[in-house]
């Protein structure tokens, strides 16, 4: 599956879920002042969840997701 990600981002993180297949992404914008959580689908397009200026605050978001599902 190819991801399709936001022109002028750097990808950072992609978490799968227990069957390998790709389910969320955190990306920065360059000057990596602004952080995003995308969610993928199967068809590898990214909808944006949440953006902080702290990652780690992306990242409990995600586990809270995981846990959900």
């Amino acid at each position: 599956m190819k991801i399709k990600l936001k022109k002028n981002e750097i990808l950072w993180v992609t978490i799968s879920d227990e069957n390998h297949i790709p389910r969320f992404l955190i990306t920065s914008c360059k000057d990596r002042s602004t952080y995003f959580l995308y969610s993928i689908n199967e068809n590898g397009i990214t909808t944006k969840i949440k953006q902080s200026q702290d990652p780690l605050k992306l990242n409990e978001c995600v586990d809270n997701k995981i846990k959900r599902m």
